[in-house]
């Protein structure tokens, strides 16, 4: 890494990069970020930023992008540690947090053992392109970092993730419009409403959604770029997958 770039926490140019991530995370490996394009699936995005949404609802948020291979100041080292550093900081926060509020979990007497609200999943950087994939205790910690943490390309201002029996009565606008994703045809709301063993996405703000097993319905601001993978747009959406 360069000198003139480790400029710490309380002030420069580090402080004051572009919102990719947490200038304390991000620095160190790519400042500049770029558009790239990945591909759906049941694995993590290689080259594109997303809320990634596993078959078991666990959350993680993937940022990606391409930086300079032929500079020899990027280290996947450095920004393992710094994004680490990120990370724990932010539990440390929300440990403190939780354990003067109600949410101290019951019959726990050691702080340590609560989970972690955020998590590094992995950190990868080489032949160009720049990975960071963090996983997150909920929906919640994960609105609460990206915001923290500048990530504007995964930060939602709303998410849950619940089963269709639980969500699908919640969501406003019953008469709302439905795309049958395979199809491309409208679909009721009181056919979804069956299939209680499917998985049901709420969001809200311009993020893209990925989801491990095939979208099958959407409703609201969604663009479908593949068959696992949702472009939200600003506004409410809905995506249910298997």
């Amino acid at each position: 890494m360069r000198k003139d770039e480790d400029t710490g926490r309380s002030g420069g140019r580090a402080d004051k990069t572009a919102g990719v991530m947490a200038a304390a995370v991000i620095v160190a490996a790519a400042v500049v970020f770029l558009t790239g394009c990945g591909a759906g699936g049941d694995s993590f995005p290689a080259d594109r930023s997303a809320i990634y949404i596993a078959k078991d609802g666990g959350l993680y948020t993937v940022l990606c992008g391409a930086y300079d291979a032929a500079k020899d100041y990027y280290s996947e080292e450095e920004l393992t540690a710094r994004v680490e550093e990120e990370v724990a900081a932010y539990n440390a926060e929300h440990l403190a947090d939780a354990w003067q509020t109600e949410a101290k979990p019951a019959g726990r007497t050691d702080a340590r053992q609560m989970e972690e609200a955020v998590s590094v999943e992995r950190v990868r950087l080489g032949g160009g392109t720049a990975s960071i994939v963090l996983r997150y205790s909920d929906a919640e910690n994960l609105i609460r970092f990206t915001e923290a943490s500048q990530d504007t390309d995964n930060h939602a201002e709303k998410l849950s993730v619940t089963m269709v029996g639980e969500g699908l009565p919640d969501v406003p606008g019953e008469d709302e419009a439905w795309t049958d994703a395979k199809r491309n045809d409208p679909v009721t709301p009181e056919q979804i409403r069956r299939r209680t063993d499917l998985h049901l996405v709420a969001v809200t703000g311009p993020v893209t959604v990925q989801a491990e097993k095939r979208i099958l319905y959407y409703s609201g601001a969604v663009s479908l770029l593949d068959k696992y993978t949702a472009q939200v747009a600003d506004g409410d959406a809905y995506i249910v997958f298997k």
